[in-house]
């Protein structure tokens, strides 16, 4: 896939609008980038347990219900994440088809039923009698060549979907250049960055290869700050914007994502 933003020379003007943006987005970070300022969020849930196995499980369900109002988010993470115990890896692991239809039979977040979850929490167990941890999926998929991880991410969701029963595929939708797919991103971000906000339990993905997960917040930010030309936020408005922000940290492309993200939702605090 190409980038959109060809290496070459930067003007004396475009270096130091290049040294602004990047001390505004540190500002933004070091004010936005913390812990209690988390909630309300779905990544609230992920915090909720400590091992690995549990955070990459519970990431992956939050993330898949992560779209609507906040408040219905939460309320469905809460009740599917309930009855899974202290250990929600554990739990999918060892239960039984049987057990995870009747745990979600009355399920439903919005457009998405009971029967779409107990088909991705089935498609979960069936990975992890067959790879142990899901990071396992993903570095299967990962090589070296890639310049992101589009072409992992998309290995991933598909050894995840061929080992599900029939469910609602946009519950986790297959990578294309037309979705920006906001959640997955977001997913990934959760797992392979590490700071007060980003628990990163997946330790082998660079974080260099990851791609802005683009909200409401995040896609008007960005387009003000003239990182795409594009007027809404789809795939190619995701690497267009990515390499914007690789031009300012090369290393962790996405680390400014959630701060961007609260600049928007919890305005009020800059009062």
């Amino acid at each position: 896939m190409p980038n959109t933003i060809k290496n070459r020379p930067l003007s004396k003007r475009k270096i130091e609008a290049k040294n602004h943006l990047f001390e505004e987005l540190e500002e933004l970070y070091t004010r936005f980038n913390r812990f209690e300022l988390i909630k309300p969020d779905p990544l609230q849930y992920v915090w909720d347990y400590s091992a690995k196995e549990d955070q990459e499980v519970v990431g992956l369900l939050m993330s898949s219900l992560a779209y609507g109002n906040v408040k219905q988010i939460l309320t469905s993470g809460q009740k599917l994440l309930k009855p899974l115990g202290k250990s929600p890896a554990h739990f999918i692991k060892e239960a039984s088809e049987p057990e995870i239809y009747a745990l979600t039979k009355n399920f439903k977040h919005r457009w998405h039923t009971g029967h779409d979850l107990s088909g991705l929490i089935i498609g979960i167990k069936n990975c992890q009698h067959q790879y142990g941890f899901l990071e396992n999926i993903f570095l299967k998929e990962l090589k070296n060549e890639h310049a992101h991880v589009l072409p992992a991410l998309s290995g991933f969701v598909k050894t995840i979907v061929e080992n599900a029963p029939a469910f609602r595929k946009n519950l986790l939708p297959f990578p294309n250049l037309k979705s920006a797919c906001k959640r997955l991103m977001m997913y990934l971000r959760w797992m392979v960055r590490k700071d007060a906000v980003d628990p990163g339990p997946w330790n082998q993905v660079p974080a260099s290869l990851l791609l802005m997960p683009l909200d409401t917040h995040s896609f008007r930010f960005c387009r003000f700050k003239k990182m795409t030309k594009l007027n809404q936020a789809n795939m190619q408005s995701v690497l267009d914007i990515t390499e914007a922000f690789k031009q300012i940290n090369p290393a962790d492309p996405v680390k400014y994502d959630f701060a961007i993200s609260r600049l928007g939702i919890r305005r009020k605090l800059l009062n």
